[in-house]
C-alpha cells in the first residue's frame, strides 16, 4: 500500500489541495491515494519530490523515507568504512549500491524457498539488506570501495571484469 494518505496528512492537506499543487484531476489523485489505480513513474516521481521522499518509500517498498535517514544512520555508526565509502566515493555512489543489491535480491527471490521466512520478496529483500549493511561496515575500505565500482557498472561490464580477474586467477593458479 502507498503512503500517499500518511505523506498528505502530514502536511495537513486535503486531497483537493494537493490535486491542485500538483496539477492532479481531483478524482485522479484519490484513486492513487485509495490504492484504487496504478501510479505511473512519472507521477511517483512528482509525488516523492514534493513530499521530499523517495519513490520506494511513497510506493510502500522502502522503510525509509529516502536516503538521508540512511546516510545518518552512517554518520552515527562506529565503522569508519562506511564513512570512507561515502566521502571518497560520494552519496550518489552509495544509492547505486543499494540499487543494485536490491535487484540482485530480487533475482533471487523465489516464494516457494523464501516463503517460510518471508511474507514476500519487499520483505526478504529488506531483510537481506540489513545484513549487507551490517557486512559493509566491518570490511575493509578497500573491499567496500570495490564492491562500490562493482555496483556501478552495468551488467557487460560486470561480466568483462569478472572473465578478467578468472583469466588472472587462473594464471596464478598456474604459475605456483
Amino acid at each position: 500500500m502507498n503512503r500517499l494518505k500518511e505523506l498528505r496528512k502530514e502536511k495537513k492537506l486535503s486531497q483537493k489541495e494537493i490535486a491542485d499543487i500538483l496539477g492532479f484531476p481531483l478524482r485522479s489523485y484519490q484513486r492513487m491515494e485509495n490504492g484504487e489505480s496504478q501510479i505511473k513513474t512519472d507521477k511517483a516521481q512528482l509525488l516523492a519530490d514534493y513530499f521530499k521522499v523517495s519513490v520506494g518509500y511513497l510506493l510502500g517498498y522502502e522503510l525509509s523515507r529516502g536516503f538521508e535517514d540512511y546516510f545518518d544512520f552512517i554518520e552515527q555508526t562506529e565503522s569508519s568504512n562506511l564513512k570512507k565509502a561515502v566521502k571518497n566515493l560520494g552519496k550518489e555512489n552509495i544509492v547505486t549500491l543499494k540499487y543494485f543489491f536490491e535487484k540482485e535480491l530480487a533475482k533471487q527471490y523465489s516464494p516457494q524457498k523464501h516463503a517460510k521466512y518471508y511474507k514476500d520478496s519487499r520483505d526478504y529483500i529488506d531483510n537481506q539488506m540489513l545484513y549487507i549493511n551490517t557486512s559493509l561496515m566491518g570490511l575493509p575500505d578497500s573491499i567496500v570501495e570495490l564492491i562500490l565500482y562493482w555496483a556501478n557498472l552495468d551488467d557487460k561490464g560486470r561480466e568483462s571484469i569478472l572473465n578478467l580477474i578468472k583469466a588472472l586467477a587462473e594464471a596464478l593458479k598456474e604459475e605456483r
